[in-house]
């Protein structure tokens, strides 16, 4: 392993300076408090819709629950590092508060990787939920498979990037490393590419589905929050970059690991809000619509008469949280909700023909005279 750069000894040895002063580790800190904060209570408003409300956990929400599990260490991680030195210069720390922010930082790419590649699962699991048997769920489907391949393969290439991986802090002094830089921005940029086709691409179909204009609306405006996922990528490409060249990584560095905070978190945040539908027509019963949808009124026969009857649908469906079966996504909802729709009603108005009525009370009495 490299020895220590000789521009951070010189600047370690000379005499302290007020850049000496500056940390930017509280940032670090305080971005991943707050943001995983909001994700946890976001996360068990979903919980309890799905679980108590509605009673029916599906595969996309336990997949949510695995991420926020994988990125909670990540915040614990950053916020040890910030202790060890990250966010002040590189030249203002010991040797081993360097080591040990790489050590730290190595562990969190491995959970970074799994809780990101979770979000993305749940969020495509929810999506083919929104829209069965439509081109949707088909190409859902299939960015669902590449993403799971991708994720284990940008773990197990994160996990074997150096071997032994204590040579990447240089605690062994003789060790092998993949083309670290090479490895990363490939990674990156995929991820990248999967956050704009998860985020961005559904907005046109979200907007063709029959649903509530407020639920809708709603919809739309987590998806296009959620495309910050695809910004904070961006931006955290960025840094990966600058941290191949940066003199002063315990410093640059920190906006890696802000941008990765907000990139897993946003998704969780994001992915887990639409399934808290359920939540606001319980105590805010009309905040975000109903679902009540009358079709055209049908005709019955009954003991030989045909009788016209209207039938009616209502109560609130759970178009955001809980979308059922059939092709039109969420405008089946209030008709079929797989036991997801808080209440419904059947009324049958029945015009009875008098005078057929007459006509046999008639002719029955005179058959018995």
């Amino acid at each position: 392993m490299d020895s220590e750069p000789l521009h951070i000894l010189l600047e370690r040895a000379s005499s302290p300076s007020e850049r000496d002063a500056e940390n930017r580790g509280p940032s670090l800190v305080v971005t991943g408090v707050l943001l995983l904060t909001i994700a946890v209570l976001v996360l068990s408003g979903r919980v309890y819709c799905r679980a108590v409300l509605i009673r029916r956990m599906g595969p996309d929400d336990w997949c949510m629950i695995f991420a926020t599990i994988m990125a909670t260490p990540i915040v614990v991680l950053n916020c040890i590092s910030v202790a060890g030195g990250v966010g002040r210069h590189t030249w203002t720390i010991e040797r081993s508060g360097e080591q040990q922010a790489i050590r730290l930082g190595w562990i969190s790419m491995l959970h970074y990787f799994l809780a990101l590649g979770l979000t993305k699962c749940s969020l495509l699991l929810f999506l083919i939920r929104l829209g069965p048997g439509t081109p949707l769920c088909y190409t859902s489907w299939g960015i669902l498979v590449f993403v799971t391949l991708y994720t284990l393969i940008a773990f197990v290439l994160s996990a074997i990037q150096c071997i032994p991986a204590s040579y990447m802090w240089g605690a062994a002094a003789v060790g092998k490393c993949l083309d670290r830089k090479t490895m990363g921005l490939v990674l990156y940029s995929i991820s990248i590419a999967t956050d704009f086709a998860i985020w961005v691409v559904p907005l046109r179909t979200v907007w063709r589905i029959r649903m509530p204009t407020q639920q809708k609306m709603a919809l739309i405006g987590v998806f296009s929050l959620g495309s910050l996922s695809v910004l904070a990528g961006c931006l955290r490409l960025r840094s990966v970059k600058r941290s191949f060249t940066t003199k002063d990584p315990m410093y640059d560095n920190t906006d890696l690991g802000i941008w990765s905070l907000v990139e897993v978190l946003i998704g969780i945040i994001c992915g887990s809000a639409p399934a808290v539908k359920p939540l606001f027509s319980k105590f805010l019963p009309g905040f975000l619509g109903n679902s009540e949808m009358t079709p055209p009124a049908i005709d019955n026969v009954v003991n030989g008469h045909r009788m016209h009857g209207r039938r009616s649908w209502g109560g609130t469906a759970y178009a955001l949280g809980s979308v059922g079966g059939g092709t039109e996504g969420a405008s089946t909802e209030g008709f079929r909700g797989a036991g997801e729709t808080e209440r419904v009603e059947v009324e049958v108005e029945l015009e009875v023909d008098l005078g057929v009525a007459g006509k046999n009370l008639q002719v029955e009495l005179m058959e018995r005279v």
